[in-house]
């Protein structure tokens, strides 16, 4: 994600995927169930972000689940914006997230 992110590289976010999953942008709206969609978002949110900053420390991990701590950092129009969250993400058999949810709040 990290690589994805900073380079908005839309391609290798969608190998992260499968085509059906449950990605929550917040978890108070409901989750994208769709890659294209997902994808989708991701273009519309990083279209005006720039010099994108993304670093993460995991908290926990096991077979499949992992949550970890998050932050970035990024400019826009109106100046540089920093966030900081949580992730909690599952993966199947081919290390493809099937359940992402994410917590965050700008610093």
């Amino acid at each position: 994600m990290k690589k994805a992110w900073e380079t908005k590289d839309y391609e290798l976010l969608g190998t992260m995927f499968p085509e059906k999953l449950t990605y929550y942008e917040s978890p108070f709206l409901p989750p994208l169930t769709e890659k294209q969609k997902l994808v989708d978002q991701w273009k519309k949110d990083l279209e005006k972000q720039q010099d994108i900053r993304f670093d993460y420390n995991i908290l926990h991990e096991n077979q499949n689940s992992c949550l970890a701590n998050w932050s970035a950092s990024f400019a826009r129009e109106n100046g540089v914006i920093t966030l900081d969250g949580v992730f909690h993400f599952k993966l199947d058999e081919e290390n493809r997230c099937t359940y992402f949810k994410q917590w965050w709040v700008v610093k």
